[in-house]
């Protein structure tokens, strides 16, 4: 495997460069387009799973969102694909491993992945059709759905705003912290291109012209101004030929589209604040309640992309603000300087960032803060770093560049660190390589007080003059004054329309719900593969069960690299459990490892687990027959005993005694609770909905950190902790005693035959260890408080007991779920090649394109339970109207074979979707407590693959089972609260307190 470009292509394209990376087997080739000067990347792997990307510059300049909304819109239909939505007709028919696009303040990417050669040949041609020729040209309804447009169903009708980029952004904008990204940008970017929300400002979409948006594409959707990105194992000369063929010979070379980043310069128009530039904007709040402002201390970085320098910035990111007992963070939690702090890095800009932001903070205390962060810097310069946490933040950052393991597709995450650094003229190879950064670090005196971490932070951090302050504060009532603002800024514009006017806006609201609704488009121009390229058969679980002193251990044999995955698996018997002790649990799993054992303070025991571990976890997992408290620990193999050590300190030695430092946990969990339930309200009003009468739903509800239950109980906790400390934490020691034992104990591991074979010696000796140690008696003898009673009652009565339930947010968009249940018996793999219908087309049309929300989904599983949910959404009763008719929907549906083979094949995409060692690891545990056997997803397989209209039909009499359940639950935006009242039968304030 060694590429070079044959005669032909020699012709095309220019070889720039050739760039060898050992440690990710991978060699990178960068060619010049000859004709266009489009940058080429080739980055040839033995890797099955190809990818293929094509990223424009696209600089921000002004509010509007135009590169957002462009990038949903050239993907609605091209000159070759002049369909609708080539887009969702992919997703629902291809076997892609990934299909998506991204806009970033400076740039647009366009990437697909597939392990399937002729899959990938026809993502990648409908994607360079839709970025060079798209329909947007020719219809402008494209810029309507997806940007926004005026809607009036007649004349007596109230003018709206509608449109999916515009309610996505309103989503991001409705939380403080989809608002700071962007305020750390115009603070520290003021003057230039990345001041400007590339997503779009809410206030400002609707100002967008239908010109201007055009304009945009025509300025920045060049050849000249591309880098197109081909990652894998594929014949590379013809791929390159086929690109200038159908589309770079096309074109020519044209200096006015080319984005030269080094002409970015700064104009601040903002003024120093006591010697910071300051930005300050404001959130949604029903009420001011004290600390709830979020502040971000913000340092631009220096332009010179440095691999070397990038390591150290992630390490020191690591101990000086993630870990456990990190340097900075642990400062500004003990002085109260906010209730949650973190980081964000971000290199891939001109300059980048670095920021340092605080959760839940009174405003005021801002200059405090910001004095705390530089005293602290200071500190560490003068006295050093201690050299136990240097090397635990070394072992983690390196572990991370070994397992290599993101959420996208490894390729994908090449192409994306590699535009990090080569778009702005860096090298390619900057945050890609790793191994010889990682020798100079280990190398480096970490005893010595100028070492490269302490030069790094005086750079960085003490001698940055180009520094920023963001804040983002509380309104009370801002969308609901700027609703008001909104509708009486449409009403007057509706009176001042002549009524051929009014009868134009009238007649395009009829004409776009037409143009979304009414589908008799010829799809034969689109790429299809076929139903026979599909294995009938896989064997998608492979482990092997084995005992050791009656205790059961399963193996997924695999070699990764120097790594073992493992995990202690606790049975706990799910049935002796209250709805008290299950939200004591949750909450004992998230402190366990933060806390002081017998031998160790928490800085030390943390320090520790990052030296000897990549990941050490404790958490819950759960169906509906069995409850695991599990030990999840990601290791290398000579350091495997190390690791024994840290389970069986944790395990037996935990001490939980320090009131102050448990405080300060629950605090940092209620931020981030909050957080993620306002974000992920899809998710945590789906489990919710199901709580009732779904035991493993009703753990998620408990113990997931978006789970709607433990948002509830943690800010309850959090808000009364000074009372009920004592109790708490006694009660938390019984089920730390009753619970953390080796009597249900199991083991799985990840590893490669030598590395298990040691893993069975060592368990072997441990299980002896085990049966002599007994735990310290931590449980108080006597305890009580005088509203104990009223304190379990309390924590008790947040149960779901209404079937329709709404919670009242802060938010600009809505959360809709409705769930149920149907006979597990009769589960069948068609209720997944339902889902692909469901998901792409019915709900599609009808809650996204017709309704405007950004996203929409549904849900079936094994053990009998599904059911539908939206993201970010406009509607509220509507999409829950939409739900119902889904019976309906399925029974009476009326389409070709042709058709559903194209379902079938996008199904099985998605069930045979490449994925990587810990995933595979974590599939294998779940087939074997879930009884689930290859065998069983065959027969499946082969369900889905043999379907025909019948048993496509058929799947509505489970669906009639789910809607006839009739569970019910919704996160309700701030403009549909008088709606909701109408509609549900509980209303509660989310984070209520009755």
């Amino acid at each position: 495997m060694s590429f070079s470009l044959d005669n032909k292509n020699k012709q095309i394209y220019n070889l720039i460069n050739t760039i060898s990376i050992e440690e990710n087997n991978l060699v990178v080739y960068e060619l010049m387009h000859i004709k266009t000067k489009s940058k080429i990347l080739i980055y040839e792997t033995d890797d099955e799973n190809k990818v293929f990307n094509i990223c424009f510059k696209t600089p921000v300049e002004n509010e509007k969102g135009i590169p957002h909304i462009l990038e949903h819109s050239v993907l609605c239909g091209s000159k070759k694909y002049n369909v609708r939505d080539p887009f969702i007709e992919l997703a629902k028919s291809s076997l892609n491993t990934f299909l998506n696009a991204m806009t970033f303040p400076d740039k647009t990417c366009y990437p697909v992945a597939s392990a399937n050669f002729k899959d990938f040949c026809n993502l990648m041609d409908v994607y360079l059709d839709a970025v060079f020729y798209p329909r947007i040209y020719n219809d402008k309804k494209i810029f309507m759905q997806e940007g926004w447009h005026y809607e009036i169903e007649d004349k007596n009708s109230e003018l709206t705003l509608n449109g999916v980029v515009l309610n996505e952004m309103k989503g991001v904008f409705s939380n403080p912290d989809g608002l700071l990204e962007s305020a750390i940008l115009r603070s520290l970017y003021d003057g230039t291109n990345y001041s400007f929300e590339s997503g779009g400002d809410p206030d400002f979409i609707p100002d967008l012209t239908y010109a201007e948006f055009l304009n945009f594409h025509k300025k920045y959707y060049s050849p000249t101004n591309s880098i197109i990105s081909l990652y894998g194992d594929m014949d590379f000369n013809e791929r390159l030929s086929y690109i200038d063929n159908e589309y770079l010979s096309k074109f020519d070379y044209d200096k006015n589209n080319e984005v030269n980043f080094d002409d970015y310069t700064y104009d601040k128009k903002l003024k120093k604040v006591d010697g910071l530039y300051e930005y300050k904007t404001n959130y949604n709040v029903t009420e001011i309640l004290d600390n709830t402002s979020v502040i971000a201390y913000n340092f631009s970085l220096d332009e010179n992309k440095n691999n070397l320098k990038h390591i150290v910035m992630n390490i020191l990111d690591y101990i000086l603000f993630n870990q456990e007992g990190a340097i900075i963070k642990e400062k500004l939690l003990n002085k109260g300087l906010g209730l949650a702090v973190d980081s964000m890095y971000e290199p891939g800009f001109v300059k980048g960032f670095y920021s340092i932001i605080s959760h839940n903070i009174d405003e005021n205390k801002k200059y405090e803060f910001i004095k705390t962060i530089d005293d602290e810097l200071k500190n560490i310069v003068e006295n050093g770093i201690d050299r136990e946490k240097l090397e635990a933040g070394i072992n983690i950052v390196k572990f991370n560049y070994l397992e290599n393991e993101t959420l996208y597709p490894k390729g994908l995450q090449f192409v994306l660190n590699t535009l990090d650094s080569y778009l702005y003229g860096k090298n390619i190879d900057e945050y890609i390589k790793y191994k010889n950064s990682f020798d100079i670090i280990e190398k480096e005196d970490l005893n010595e007080k100028n070492n490269i971490f302490i030069k790094t932070i005086k750079e960085v951090f003490l001698n940055n003059t180009d520094k920023s302050l963001a804040l983002v504060t509380p309104m009370v009532d801002l969308l609901k004054n700027k609703q008001v603002s909104e509708n009486n800024k449409l009403s007057v514009l509706k009176n001042k329309m002549s009524d051929l006017e009014l009868s134009d806006v009238i007649n395009e609201t009829k004409e776009l719900k037409i143009y979304q609704s009414v589908d008799n488009e010829d799809k034969s121009c689109l790429p299809k593969l076929n139903v026979r390229d599909i294995d009938r058969d896989k064997k998608l679980i492979d482990y092997q069960l084995d005992t050791i002193s009656d205790k059961k251990i399963l193996w997924t044999n695999k070699k990764i690299n120097e790594l073992v995955f493992y995990n202690f698996d606790i049975f706990v018997p799910i049935d002796n459990m209250s709805v008290y002790e299950k939200y004591l649990c949750s909450l004992l799993l998230k402190i366990i490892t933060k806390i002081d054992t017998k031998n160790y303070n928490y800085k030390q025991l943390n320090n520790l687990i990052d030296k000897n571990t990549g990941l050490f976890q404790i958490l819950a997992k759960i169906n509906e027959e069995k409850f695991l408290i599990r030990f999840n620990v990601k290791t290398t193999k000579n350091k495997l005993n190390l690791s024994f050590v840290l389970i069986e300190e944790v395990l037996f030695n935990s001490i939980f005694d320090d009131y102050d430092r448990i405080l300060t946990i629950i605090n940092e969990l209620k931020t981030e609770s909050n957080i993620s339930v306002n974000s992920m309200g899809h998710i945590s009003s789906f489990a919710r909905a199901l709580s009732s009468i779904s035991r493993s739903y009703d753990y998620n509800d408990k113990f997931s950190i978006s789970g709607i239950g433990f948002n509830y109980f943690i800010n309850f906790v959090s808000d009364n902790f000074d009372k009920l400390k004592k109790v708490i934490i006694n009660d938390i020691y019984k089920l730390y005693n009753k619970y953390f034992d080796m009597q249900n104990i199991m083991f799985d591991i990840c590893s490669e035959a030598s590395v298990y074979d040691e893993f069975k010696i060592e368990i072997s000796k441990r299980l002896e260890h085990y049966k002599n140690i007994s735990k310290q008696n931590n449980v108080a003898n006597d305890f009580s408080i005088n509203n104990y009673v009223d304190f379990k009652n309390k924590i008790e009565s947040f149960i779901r007991t209404d079937n329709s339930e709404a919670f009242l947010t802060a938010n600009d968009v809505n959360f809709v779920s409705r769930a149920g249940r149907f006979d597990k018996n009769k589960y069948t793999g068609v209720l997944q090649l339902v889902r692909t219908i469901l998901n792409y087309e019915y709900l599609w049309t009808n809650i996204r394109v017709l309704g405007g929300a950004y996203g929409t989904s549904s849900k079936f599983d094994r053990s009998g339970f599904g059911g539908f949910t939206t993201f970010r959404d406009p509607n509220l009763i509507n999409s829950d109207k939409t739900f119902l008719n889904i019976e309906d929907y399925i029974k009476n549906i009326n389409i070709d074979y042709d058709t559903i083979e194209k379902y079938i094949i996008g199904t099985m995409g998605n069930i045979d979707n490449p994925v990587n060692n810990n995933v595979f690891h974590e599939r294998n545990f779940d087939a074997y407590i879930n009884d689930v056997t290859n065998d069983m997803i065959n027969k499946n397989r082969h369900e889905i693959l043999d379907a025909k209209i019948d048993d496509i039909k058929n799947i509505s009499n489970l669906i009639h089972e789910i809607l006839n359940t009739d569970e019910v639950c919704s996160l309700v935006a701030v403009k549909s609260e008088d709606e909701a009242k109408k509609y549900y039968k509980k209303i509660r304030k989310l984070n209520f307190d009755e």
